[in-house]
């Protein structure tokens, strides 16, 4: 089998191992376009030194694990159902965000900001599982 193109309209279902009651919330993933994946990777992790003083014990290194985590989510999660705040029921509303010169639709930061912490960290491990290579196309 041929490398698969990613399908940018396609979306999965998925259920949060938190969420133990009924009904339950349903979140609709998507994957990302491959240019807006490798800038989220790109700002993952950072390092920092001094040009002019090489070897110098003042370097910085930073590894922003949450941020990465959010912008995924806020790329990727293309609508959900039975997502509830104080029992009122949360609607999905993108705002536009320019990268790079291209506007894309994502998640409103609103929104983003109430969904609980584990459970980003869920989508977004999801999220980036659907822009990954399948079984069968890396045993050819």
């Amino acid at each position: 089998m041929a490398i698969q193109a990613i399908d940018l309209t396609e979306t999965q279902d998925f259920i949060s191992k938190y969420d133990t009651v009924e009904p339950k919330t349903i979140w609709k993933l998507g994957a990302l376009d491959s240019r807006i994946k490798k800038t989220i990777e790109d700002v993952a992790w950072e390092y920092e030194a001094n040009p002019n003083t090489p070897g110098d014990a003042k370097a910085k290194a930073s590894f922003n694990i949450g941020k990465t985590e959010l912008e995924f989510v806020q790329f990727g999660l293309k609508g959900f159902t039975g997502f509830l705040n104080n029992g009122k029921q949360v609607y999905h509303q993108t705002e536009p965000k320019n990268i790079n010169g291209k506007v894309y639709h994502v998640l409103k930061a609103d929104i983003l900001g109430i969904i609980p912490g584990d459970v980003i960290k869920e989508l977004a491990d999801k999220i980036k599982d659907i822009n990954n290579v399948s079984e069968e196309e890396r045993k050819n």
